[in-house]
C-alpha cells in the first residue's frame, strides 16, 4: 500500500511538472503567435500609411508642376503679346486715319461745286492731312521673331520609370537579417551578441571587398509587442532608443547600466560598398531591426568609495571618476566588494598628474586596510605609474610603459584552485590558513602578462549577487591625476 501511495504521488508530481512545462511552452507559442499577428497588422498599417502619404506627395508634386508650367505659359504669353497688341493698335489707328482721309478726299474730288470754291476746300483738306504720317510704315516682327510656345520634356519614359520604381519600392522582410543571440551580464553592463541569419551572403559580400556594418541601440525599460488594440507595434513603457555601437564587430559591451533594471536592445546591419566612410553613415540603408531583446544585470558597476571634502580625492560621475586634488599621500579604495572575480576591470588615465611618484598606480586588493600607507604590500597585485608590477609586495621582472594620458590598465582574474585542509577525513572544511590562487591577466597597450596570485581564502568575499569579489585601489601622490574605472 505504501508503494502504491508513493507511486500515485510520483505520478501526480510528474503530471504537475509536465503541466508546468507544457504551460511554459504554450506561453512561448502564444508569444510567437502574437509576434506574427501584431507585426503583420502593424506592417499592413505601415504600408497603408506609407503609400497614402506617397500618393498625396506625388499627386501634389504633379499638380504643383502643372500649375507652374501653366503659370509660366500665361506669363510668357502676356509678355509676348503686349508689344504685339500695342503695334496692332497703332496699325489699326493708322488704317482708320487713312480710311478717313481717303473717304474725305474722294468726296471732295468728286464734288460738283465750282472750281474756285472747290480750290479752297482742296487746300483746307491738304492742310488738315499735313500732320498725318501717310508715308511711314512701322516695322512688324516676323513669325520667327516672336514667341512660339511649346511644351516638351526630356524624360520620354518618365511614366514607365515611375511605374517601375513603384513596382520595386518596398519589400516585406520575413525576419531581420540579424538577430540578438545572447545578453550576458557584466558589472555595470551587459554584453550583447548578435549573429547573421544568412552567413553565406555576408561572407560573399566581404570577399568582394565590401564592408558589413552593425548598429546596436538600447533603451531604458522593457519594450514588448503591444496588445492588438494598440496603435504602436511596441509598448511605450520605455525610454527612447539611443545608439550604443556602430561598427563591424558582432559583440559589444554596453556599460554604465544600472543593476536590477531592465534594458531593451535591438540591432541592425548595413551592407556597404567598399569601405565605410564615417561621414556617410547617416545616409546608409540600414536593415529592419532585430526582434527586441530585454536583459538585466544584477552586477553593480565598479565604483570608488565615497570621500569627504577633506580627503585628497574628488569622486565624480556616479563614483566612477576620481581626481587627485592635493599632494597628500592617500589610497583611494573601491566600495566594498568592488571587483567581481571572473570579469575584467579597466582603469583609464584621463589626465596625467604633475609628477610620478614611487607607489603611484592601481591594484587589486585582498584586504582594504584604511591604515595602510601603500598599495604595494602583501595581498595586492599592483601596476605602478612607472610600469612596474608587484605581486604581494614583490616586484616582477615584467614591466609595462609609464602611465600617461589615455593609458588603460586592465585586470582579469580567474579563480583556478583553492588550498584546503581535511580536518575529518570525510568532510573538507576551509581553515583560516587556506588560500586561493587567482590567475590574473594584466593588459596595458599592446602588452599582456599573466600571473598566479595566491591570497588568503578569507579575503575572498561574496557580494549581494553571490559572486566572489575583492577590492581595488588607486594611489597617487601628486595632484592633477584624473582616472576612471570601467
Amino acid at each position: 500500500m505504501d508503494q502504491d501511495l508513493q507511486n500515485a504521488i510520483d505520478t501526480v508530481d510528474a503530471a504537475r511538472q509536465h503541466k508546468c512545462e507544457l504551460e511554459g511552452k504554450l506561453r512561448q507559442l502564444n508569444a510567437c503567435i502574437s509576434q506574427v499577428s501584431v507585426t503583420s497588422r502593424q506592417s499592413r498599417k505601415s504600408i497603408e500609411q506609407h503609400f497614402n502619404t506617397l500618393q498625396v506627395k506625388v499627386l501634389s508634386q504633379i499638380q504643383q508642376k502643372r500649375k507652374e508650367l501653366l503659370d509660366e505659359i500665361s506669363e510668357t504669353e502676356k509678355e509676348a503679346l503686349k508689344p504685339l497688341e500695342d503695334c496692332k493698335q497703332f496699325l489699326e489707328e493708322g488704317i482708320q486715319e487713312s480710311e478717313t482721309v481717303v473717304e474725305n478726299g474722294e468726296k471732295l474730288l468728286h464734288s460738283d461745286e465750282d472750281c474756285s470754291q472747290d480750290g479752297r476746300k482742296l487746300k483746307k483738306f491738304t492742310n488738315s492731312t499735313a500732320g498725318l504720317s501717310l508715308s511711314g510704315i512701322p516695322e512688324v516682327p516676323s513669325l520667327t521673331e516672336v514667341a512660339s510656345l511649346t511644351f516638351h520634356y526630356k524624360e520620354k519614359d518618365l511614366c514607365q520609370k515611375i511605374c517601375e520604381a513603384i513596382k520595386c519600392h518596398g519589400q516585406i522582410s520575413r525576419q531581420a537579417p540579424i538577430q540578438i543571440t545572447e545578453l550576458g551580464p557584466i558589472p555595470g553592463g551587459i554584453v550583447v551578441s548578435w549573429d547573421e541569419c544568412n552567413t553565406d551572403e555576408v561572407a560573399e559580400w566581404i570577399e568582394g571587398g565590401n564592408t558589413v556594418l552593425y548598429k546596436l541601440q538600447y533603451c531604458h525599460g522593457k519594450a514588448t509587442l503591444a496588445p492588438s488594440n494598440s496603435t504602436s507595434m511596441y509598448s511605450q513603457s520605455h525610454g527612447a532608443f539611443r545608439d550604443a555601437y556602430t561598427g563591424s564587430n558582432m559583440c559589444y559591451r554596453v556599460k554604465k547600466l544600472s543593476p536590477n533594471t531592465a534594458y531593451t536592445f535591438r540591432a541592425s546591419r548595413c551592407l556597404v560598398k567598399g569601405n565605410a566612410d564615417d561621414d556617410s553613415l547617416v545616409e546608409l540603408d540600414w536593415s529592419p531591426w532585430s526582434v527586441y531583446q530585454s536583459g538585466v544585470t544584477t552586477l553593480s558597476g565598479y565604483e570608488w568609495s565615497s570621500v569627504n571634502e577633506r580627503e585628497g580625492y574628488n569622486v565624480q560621475d556616479k563614483s566612477r571618476v576620481a581626481v587627485k586634488r592635493s599632494n597628500a599621500a592617500q589610497i583611494l579604495y573601491s566600495k566594498a566588494g568592488g571587483y567581481i572575480i571572473g570579469y575584467p576591470i579597466t582603469f583609464r588615465i584621463e589626465v596625467e598628474g604633475k609628477s610620478h611618484s614611487s607607489g603611484d598606480g592601481f591594484a587589486l586588493i585582498a584586504e582594504m586596510d584604511s591604515l595602510s600607507a601603500s598599495i604595494i604590500k602583501e595581498g595586492s597585485l599592483c601596476v605602478t605609474a612607472e610600469g612596474k608590477i608587484f605581486i604581494n609586495g614583490v616586484e616582477s621582472k615584467t614591466r609595462f610603459c609609464n602611465f600617461c594620458r589615455n593609458s588603460m590598465v586592465r585586470f582579469n582574474a580567474q579563480e583556478i584552485k583553492s588550498d584546503e585542509h581535511n580536518d575529518s577525513g570525510s568532510k573538507r572544511v576551509k581553515s583560516k590558513s587556506s588560500h586561493v590562487v587567482l590567475r590574473v591577466t594584466i593588459t596595458m597597450s599592446d602588452k599582456e602578462a599573466v600571473f598566479n596570485w595566491r591570497i588568503p581564502a578569507t579575503s575572498v568575499a561574496e557580494n549581494a549577487a553571490g559572486r566572489h569579489c575583492l577590492g581595488f585601489a588607486a594611489s597617487f601622490k601628486a595632484q592633477g591625476w584624473k582616472f576612471n574605472v570601467i
